[in-house]
């Protein structure tokens, strides 16, 4: 992006990034945990911040199968790879000065 900005027209120092779901968790920890480009705003559309709370606190009734989506991607349990869900958890990077996070979360209706 930097090297393409100006063909491109982007502002570098006005970047917002925005997902949904996996995008969202994506688009977080590049913001929390990137020192090339600086993010100026996080829009995370029900978005995973924490996977270890995840996986321990699945939701009820959990018609996605939250445990083992997770287990998936990171490759096994986090009593095998707790470090890893640690890592991959957008929450264990916030500390003061982060880009402005807007978070939604999908809520169902009956």
């Amino acid at each position: 992006m930097k090297t393409h900005a100006d063909e491109w027209f982007i502002d570098i120092d006005r970047i917002a990034l925005m997902g949904r779901s996996a995008g969202s968790h994506l688009a977080s920890l590049y913001a929390y945990r990137s020192t090339t480009v600086l993010v100026r705003a996080v829009v995370n559309y029900y978005g995973p911040n924490d996977l270890l709370r995840g996986d321990y606190d699945a939701p009820f009734p959990d018609p996605l199968n939250v445990r083992a989506i997770l287990r998936a991607f990171l490759g096994g349990t986090p009593d095998k790879l707790r470090e890893l869900y640690h890592e991959a958890s957008p929450i264990n990077y916030v500390k003061p000065n982060l880009p402005l996070l807007y978070w939604f979360m999908q809520v169902a209706t009956i």
